[in-house]
């Protein structure tokens, strides 16, 4: 029994905890983040991403998206809002990981309450990068849009979270910005209007903060359903990502032209 545990210990993983990660220095954030620094969209007017969300558990889905988001030529990067595994393990990282490695293009993750649990935001510090981060998109007619990713998993964390920089002092440093600065894109898993995840109190400072930053456009998944308006009626339009087991994306075009304007398209895959 001895040698057949010593010469099959391969077969199997210590724990599934296990926050050790074959090739730690990844840093798929920061990867893209040094792809998109140079990059200017093609057109003066206008260009498109691609947002999906909640691949958790759905890896074939999850693949399919991302050979269907790479067939697109117009699309300059993709968003993914969130819940990247189930339950935060490093096997679901490590698939997870695979699948973004065959996306063609810069790849922006968000971390999800699902990716928030076991060891997972060890694991995701290590594999993919921070949690709140934010990259300059140059716009070919002059000017620059930002986009802003956040860590917004209240259960999870307190918005003035200790283990890392807090929500309110980070963000106060990246939505000002000088005289180039056309608008902002926030991304953030959980919507500030989950009454599970956002109290009044914290709910009525992300609204506020959102809308006199100059952000046109907020992004969030977590729901698993699909909607689109302006939910405040304070200008700011919100976007909730459907779910990758209806195998949809969404296709989003930012007109920025004398006033910048919004598409969605729900693509099928």
């Amino acid at each position: 029994a001895l040698v057949f545990f010593q010469s099959g210990c391969d077969l199997f993983e210590y724990s599934p905890y296990d926050v050790r990660i074959d090739n730690p220095s990844a840093g798929l954030i920061g990867r893209s983040l040094g792809s998109i620094e140079h990059l200017r969209t093609a057109s003066p007017d206008s260009f498109v991403f691609a947002f999906l969300t909640d691949t958790h558990a759905r890896y074939d889905d999850f693949r399919d998206a991302v050979h269907a988001i790479n067939s697109r030529s117009e699309v300059l990067f993709v968003i993914h809002g969130g819940d990247i595994t189930d339950l935060g393990l490093r096997k679901e990282y490590t698939w997870a990981a695979e699948i973004i490695e065959e996306c063609i293009l810069p790849f922006f993750p968000v971390i999800g309450n699902h990716d928030c649990l076991s060891n997972g935001t060890r694991i995701y510090d290590t594999l993919f990068g921070p949690t709140y981060y934010a990259f300059d998109l140059n716009l070919e007619g002059g000017g620059i849009i930002r986009f802003i990713i956040l860590n917004d998993n209240t259960l999870e964390y307190s918005l003035q979270n200790p283990r890392t920089e807090t929500f309110k002092t980070w963000s106060d440093s990246v939505f000002s910005g000088g005289s180039a600065l056309r608008g902002l894109v926030t991304v953030a898993h959980v919507p500030p209007f989950d009454p599970d995840y956002f109290d009044d109190a914290s709910e009525e400072y992300y609204r506020s903060k959102i809308a006199s930053s100059g952000v046109f456009l907020s992004l969030h998944g977590h729901e698993h359903r699909y909607s689109y308006s302006e939910y405040y009626g304070d200008g700011v339009k919100y976007l909730v990502g459907d779910d990758i087991r209806d195998r949809v994306y969404h296709l989003i075009t930012v007109y920025t032209g004398d006033r910048i304007t919004v598409h969605v398209k729900n693509i099928h895959f």
